[in-house]
C-alpha cells in the first residue's frame, strides 16, 4: 500500500485500514492518507471518502469505469482535485444504418471528432507531463480497450483499471449483459493494476476473485446519519404530504426526492401542481436513455454540484457517483410492491451520501410487505451449473447446425436462457466467446434476495438501516391504500413506443411509467411473440396500435394475448404431439352449423385439457384461456357467418386471425383451400 501520511492511520492490516476521522478540522479523505488506491477489492465503507478522486489525482495512467454516463461525464469536466490533471471522457455512439466516417469497433462508431479530441488530449498529457486519465461507462470499456490497442497503439494493460461503484454494476447486471464483459476484462487485467471500489460492497461469488486482495477502510469513530422512517400503505400519498410539510416549513432549503418510478413521480407532481406549486420549482433528473419529456418536464441535470430547482426528483440514474454541495432535505421512497422501488438499505446510504455537507433532514417513506418472490441460495445455483452448461452447448450446437429448424431452435433457446422474466432469474450472460455462466449476475440474484427479505416488514428494514443510520423516530401512518386506476389507450400506446425502441425488455419493465394489469399483459404479449419463431414481433406492435383505436380495445388485447400464448406454448413446439389440433379439426373451409362448429371446439378443448394436464403451467394456462367457444373463436379463428333456410352456418377462413403468424415457418397453420 502506497502510504502518504501514516500519522492519519490508526491501525493497518492486510484486510483493514482504520483512519482518523479528521485532518485539519475537515473529514479525512483517502488522498490525505494514500498516494494511490491499492489493488483489489476496496470497501471504503464511507460515501464521499474520495476514492475516485484519489485515482484521478495519482501519478499513473488510469481508466475509471462508471456505471452511469452522467457520473463518467461529470468526473471529466473538471481537472483533478490536487494535481489539476485534465481528464478525458471517452464516448462512442451506436452505429447508424448509414455508415459515417470514423473508427469502427463492432457495433459502435468512434467519430472523427472524438478521435481528434483524444489526439489533442494525448498531446496535452505529453506536453504537461501528466498521466493519462480516462473515464467511461461500463458499456464502452471493451470498445475503449480495442480503440487504445488497435487505433492508438497504447498498452491497455499499462493503465490502472478502476471499476467504480461496483455494487451498482452488480445491481444492473440482470438487464445489462455488458456488466459481465466488464468483469471479464477486469479479471484479464494485471492483478496489481486493477481495483473494485464501493462504499456498499456486496459479496462476490466469482471463484476467480477468491484470492483478490481485499481491504476495508473505516474511520476510527463510525459516523452515523440520522433519519426518520415513515411507514405507510400509500407511498405516493405520504410523499406528497411530506413534501408539502417541508414546503410550508420555516427554511428555504431544497428538497431531494429519490423516487425510482416515473408513474409515481407524475402522480406526485400532479398533486403538487394542483396545490399551487409552480412548475418552475420542480425538476426531474432521470436517465439520458429516455429522450421524451416526463409529463411536460424536460430532463434536468445537476448544475455544477447543485440541485437545479426547489423540488428535485431523482431516479436510479442519480442514486450514486456524484457530489452535491446542497444541504437539502432528502425523501427516499421504498415500496416492496413496486419492483423499481424495492431498494436496499445500502442504496438508501448511497443516496444520502450524495450530499457531501450532509442533509438537512432524511425521511425514508416505506411500504413493507412479504411478496411472492422465488429466492435461490448460492448452493442451489451452483448445483445447476452442469445442466445450464449443457443447455448452452445444445443451443450453440443447434445454432451451428446446417438444419434451419435447429438454427431457429438454437436462437430461441439462447434468448430464453439469456434473458430473465417474471418467473425466471437468468444467471447466464453473452460475451464475445458466446453464452456462459455469469457470476456477477449470480451476485445480482443473491443481492435481490437479501433486499426482498429486508422489505418483508418495517422491523427487518429498520434493522438493515441500523448499519449506517441512527433512526430518530418511526411513524406509522394509516394512509388510504392506492386505488387502481383504469388504464388508458394513451398509456398503452406510449408503452408500445417504448417496445418499438428495441431496448431490453427488463429495462422497459423497470422504467415504464405504467405498471397496470393491461400494461403488464402487453409487455408479456410482445415478449412471447419476440421469442416465438412463428410469430412476427413487428406485426404484433402494429396490431396492438390498431386495436387501441377500437371501442372494445381491452377485450381485443386480451384475445391477442390468448392468441400469442396458444401459438407460443403449443403450436410452435414441434415436440408436442398435439400442436396441430387446429388443422386436424378445421382442415377444410367447410360450412358447419353452429352446433357442429361448437362441438368441434369442445372436442379440441377436451382433448387439449386431457393431454396437457401434466404439462407446465404455461401450457395449461394457454389451453384454459381458450376453453370457452367464444374465447376460442375470438382468439384463434377467422370465421364468417352465413344463413341458409333459417339455419346459421359458420365457416373458418384462416387461422391467422390477427395477421401476426409467419405462415412460411408454420406449415400446420397454412389454411387448406
Amino acid at each position: 500500500m502506497d502510504i502518504k501520511n501514516d500519522s492519519l492511520i490508526v491501525s493497518i492490516s492486510k484486510s483493514k485500514l482504520i483512519i482518523k476521522n479528521t485532518f485539519n478540522n475537515k473529514p479525512t479523505k483517502l488522498g490525505h492518507v494514500l498516494n494511490s488506491l491499492p489493488s483489489g477489492i476496496i470497501d471504503k465503507s464511507i460515501t464521499g471518502l474520495g476514492g475516485t478522486t484519489l485515482e484521478l489525482d495519482c501519478k499513473r495512467n488510469s481508466i475509471i469505469v462508471e456505471p452511469l454516463k452522467f457520473t463518467a461525464e461529470s468526473k471529466a469536466k473538471k481537472p483533478s482535485f490536487i494535481n489539476e490533471y485534465q481528464v478525458f471522457f471517452f464516448g462512442a455512439t451506436k452505429k447508424k444504418k448509414q455508415e459515417i466516417k470514423g473508427f469502427s469497433t463492432k457495433n459502435f462508431e468512434i467519430s472523427s471528432n472524438t478521435n481528434d479530441m483524444f489526439d489533442k488530449y494525448l498531446d496535452k498529457c505529453k506536453k504537461h507531463k501528466q498521466p493519462i486519465k480516462i473515464t467511461c461507462v461500463s458499456d464502452q470499456l471493451a470498445i475503449l480497450r480495442n480503440y487504445l490497442k488497435e487505433t492508438k497503439k497504447k498498452d491497455f494493460k499499462g493503465f490502472h483499471l478502476l471499476l467504480d461503484e461496483i455494487d451498482s454494476m452488480q445491481e444492473q447486471s440482470s438487464f445489462r449483459n455488458v456488466m459481465h464483459d466488464c468483469m471479464k476484462i477486469y479479471k484479464e487485467h494485471p492483478k496489481e493494476k486493477r481495483s473494485l471500489l464501493s462504499a456498499t460492497i456486496s459479496k462476490f461469488h466469482d471463484p476467480d476473485l477468491k484470492n483478490e486482495p481485499f481491504i476495508k477502510i473505516k474511520y476510527e469513530n463510525q459516523v452515523k446519519t440520522h433519519l426518520d422512517l415513515l411507514v405507510t400503505n400509500n407511498v405516493v400519498t405520504r410523499t406528497i404530504k411530506t413534501i408539502s410539510e417541508l414546503i410550508n416549513g420555516n427554511d428555504d432549503k431544497k428538497i431531494l426526492v429519490a423516487y425510482n418510478h416515473l408513474k409515481g413521480i407524475e402522480d406526485i407532481i400532479k398533486e403538487l401542481e394542483s396545490a399551487s406549486v409552480s412548475k418552475n420549482d420542480i425538476a426531474i433528473l432521470y436517465s439520458s436513455s429516455k429522450k421524451k419529456p416526463i409529463n411536460g418536464y424536460e430532463r434536468s441535470e445537476i448544475i455544477d454540484t447543485s440541485l437545479p430547482k426547489k423540488i428535485n426528483f431523482i431516479t436510479a440514474a442519480y442514486f450514486n457517483g456524484f457530489d452535491l454541495q446542497d444541504d437539502a432535505h432528502v425523501i427516499i421512497a421504498v415500496d416492496a410492491k413496486v419492483r423499481s422501488l424495492a431498494i436496499s438499505s445500502k442504496t438508501v446510504y448511497q443516496i444520502c451520501g450524495r450530499l457531501r455537507k450532509g442533509a438537512a433532514s432524511i425521511k425514508v417513506i416505506g411500504r413493507f410487505k412479504s411478496i411472492p418472490y422465488t429466492t435461490y441460495g448460492f448452493s442451489d445455483l451452483k448445483k445447476a451449473f452442469p445442466i445450464l452448461e449443457r443447455f448452452i452447448c445444445v443451443s450453440q450446437e443447434a445454432k451451428n447446425s446446417e438444419i434451419s429448424y435447429l438454427q431457429d431452435f438454437g436462437q430461441v433457446l439462447s434468448k430464453w436462457i439469456l434473458n430473465k422474466n417474471d418467473k425466471y432469474e437468468s444467471i447466464i450472460a453473452e460475451s464475445d466467446t458466446g453464452l456462459e455462466i455469469s457470476y456477477i449476475k449470480i451476485d445480482n440474484v443473491l443481492v435481490k434476495k437479501e433486499t426482498y427479505i429486508s422489505l418483508e416488514s418495517f422491523q427487518k428494514y429498520r434493522n438493515a438501516l441500523n448499519t449506517n443510520f441512527i433512526i430518530d423516530k418511526i411513524e406509522n401512518y394509516k394512509d388510504e391504500p392506492e386505488k387502481e386506476e383504469a388504464e388508458t389507450t394513451y398509456q398503452i400506446l406510449e408503452l408500445v413506443k417504448e417496445l418499438s425502441s428495441n431496448r431490453i425488455i427488463k429495462e422497459i419493465k423497470d422504467n415504464t411509467s405504467y405498471s397496470g394489469k393491461i400494461a403488464k399483459q402487453t409487455i408479456r404479449t410482445y415478449e412471447l411473440a419476440k421469442g416465438c419463431n412463428i410469430l412476427i414481433e413487428k406485426k404484433v406492435l402494429v396490431k396492438i396500435r390498431k386495436i387501441l383505436t377500437m371501442n372494445n380495445w381491452e377485450k381485443e388485447l386480451k384475445y391477442l394475448n390468448y392468441h400469442v400464448e396458444f401459438h407460443n406454448f403449443i403450436t410452435a413446439d414441434n415436440n408436442l404431439t398435439y400442436n396441430n389440433q387446429l388443422s386436424i379439426y378445421f382442415k377444410s373451409p367447410k360450412k358447419l352449423t353452429i352446433a357442429e362448429f361448437n362441438k368441434k371446439i369442445k372436442n379440441i378443448v377436451r382433448h387439449l385439457k386431457e393431454v396437457t394436464k401434466k404439462e407446465n403451467k404455461s401450457i395449461v394456462k394457454a389451453v384454459k384461456n381458450v376453453s370457452g367457444s367464444s374465447n376460442f373463436t375470438k382468439s384463434l379463428l377467422k370465421v364468417s357467418d352465413t344463413k341458409d333456410k333459417n339455419i346459421r352456418y359458420r365457416k373458418v377462413n384462416s387461422f391467422n386471425l390477427f395477421g401476426i403468424i409467419d405462415l412460411k415457418k408454420s406449415s400446420i397453420l397454412k389454411f387448406r383451400k
